[in-house]
């Protein structure tokens, strides 16, 4: 079995080595509508793992952080770029802006590709007044837990992250979903026991009972 982390891209790399061993991957955004598997239910091929929509939990953290800065009129939303960015991006922004609106807040969008990108975005934002930050749920961030807490706590944003890593790492919130029931589901492909294919894609939604939030 391979395990393959870090959004899209791993796991495309992954599938060119490989028709047959079964692939697992563990943060891809809308699995179906990037072309990885021909649906959720039977994915096909030898992929399954864990899809997460950021538009079903993204909405839910930023009314969060709303209600924790009330006084904050303009809210920062930093989403991946160029190659970062993945599909189903545009619904997403859709999504927020949605969100945003619905709070009374303006969303302001910035995008970043790269760590200096990543420091660029935190300046433009507090120059533009940005009174708190949701960091779009996203591999690419996850890999950069520690420089977007450091960069939140030195401008002094208060922001909201997708994982219990970014509070451990001292940031302020976090608000997820948890995969434990799927993770118990798909152990016995590591015993060879069934194939990729017989096993639905775990996909998270705002609706289970799997998420949690830390502060």
């Amino acid at each position: 079995m391979i395990v393959a982390v870090g959004g899209n891209a791993p796991v495309r790399a992954a599938m060119r080595e490989t028709s047959t061993i079964p692939i697992v991957f563990t943060s891809t955004w809308d699995p179906v509508g990037s072309g990885l598997v021909v649906g959720l239910a039977r994915p096909g091929g030898n992929l399954t793992g864990f899809a997460f929509s950021p538009a079903d939990l993204d909405p839910k953290r930023l009314e969060l952080v709303s209600e924790l800065v009330p006084k904050a009129e303009i809210i920062g939303l930093l989403i991946p770029s160029g190659e970062q960015n993945p599909t189903g991006a545009e619904r997403y922004t859709r999504e927020m802006q949605a969100a945003a609106h619905a709070k009374g807040v303006q969303l302001l969008v910035s995008e970043a590709g790269s760590e200096s990108e990543i420091g660029a975005a935190f300046a433009s934002l507090v120059r533009q007044h940005a009174g708190a930050l949701v960091v779009a749920s996203d591999a690419f961030f996850t890999q950069r837990a520690r420089q977007l807490v450091e960069l939140a706590a030195y401008y002094a944003v208060p922001a909201t992250y997708h994982g219990r890593w970014f509070v451990t790492a001292g940031g302020l919130i976090s608000y997820g979903s948890a995969f434990g029931t799927c993770i118990a589901e798909l152990e016995p492909m590591s015993a060879g026991f069934s194939p990729a294919p017989n096993r639905p894609i775990c996909r998270s939604s705002s609706q289970h009972n799997s998420s949690w939030s830390s502060i």
